[in-house]
């Protein structure tokens, strides 16, 4: 397996992605097919952003299962719900709690928890 050079966010790309994901989260309320690719999207954008190798799913929740294990299986949740999402095969409840995943996951990317909820 290749080494990971994973690095923190610059506080100017912290910041952006803590304003993208706030957008993000409001944008479910009205859509939340929509903010659910959103959030997936914007997970894909920080993971490369702090140095994950972009590849497909399966390679990049591999690669996050060494720094976060514990979110791993969030992560694999929420995607399925995501994927599910775009044949229309979820209801707002498996989005909801595919959301809530996507939140955790992005908090432990940003390593600022309590900043993402402000």
């Amino acid at each position: 397996m290749e080494q990971l050079h994973i690095r923190p966010l610059s506080p100017e790309d912290e910041a952006g992605f803590a304003a993208a994901w706030r957008s993000t989260q409001a944008r479910f309320v009205d859509d939340p097919p929509g903010a659910i690719a959103e959030a997936d999207d914007l997970i894909g954008k920080v993971m490369q952003a702090r140095g994950y190798p972009v590849g497909d799913f399966e390679a990049r929740a591999a690669d996050l299962s060494v720094d976060h294990p514990q979110v791993v299986s969030n992560y694999r949740a929420a995607h399925g719900a995501a994927q599910a999402s775009a044949t229309g095969q979820a209801g707002t409840e498996d989005l909801r709690r595919a959301f809530v995943r996507y939140r955790a996951l992005f908090e432990e990317l940003l390593e600022t928890r309590q900043e993402v909820r402000r």
